[in-house]
């Protein structure tokens, strides 16, 4: 079963648009930053739940609870990838999930989140056009 949360969020000013592309861009860069750091510790000789204190960074444009919320997402992913590896010895640990995608003009005009969470998907997808 997957579950998909799709909505439509419209800008009201440009200011508007520019904060939540914002806040878009820095909750995607925390998740690849720590699945990055993740991967680099498990294929290395580090532990992966030994990451980097990424609330300094990323507190200021998301908030701290954002920045919680994301990496307690990014350990479920994590967790599940390790259960997941008892019973099959080639699963893959989690990849970055976030992707930006832009018309021909290469002008941001939608933001989708696409993140594997404990074998389901999850995508969010978000206008950011101003038309409804």
């Amino acid at each position: 079963m997957k579950r998909v949360n799709t909505f439509e969020m419209v800008p009201q000013t440009e200011n508007d648009k520019e904060c939540l592309l914002r806040l878009l861009d820095a909750s995607a860069s925390l998740w690849n930053e720590l699945t990055y750091e993740r991967r680099q510790n498990y294929f290395g000789d580090g532990d992966v739940w030994d990451t980097s204190e990424y609330r300094g960074r990323y507190n200021g444009v998301v908030g701290s609870a954002t920045v919680q919320q994301v990496t307690r997402k990014n350990s479920e992913a994590w967790r599940s990838f390790f259960a997941l590896k008892e019973k099959d010895e080639y699963a893959n640990p989690p990849r970055t999930g976030a992707t930006r995608k832009t018309d021909a003009n290469s002008v941001p005009t939608s933001e989708t989140t696409s993140t594997r969470l404990s074998g389901e998907s999850v995508a969010v997808s978000k206008s950011l056009s101003g038309k409804n």
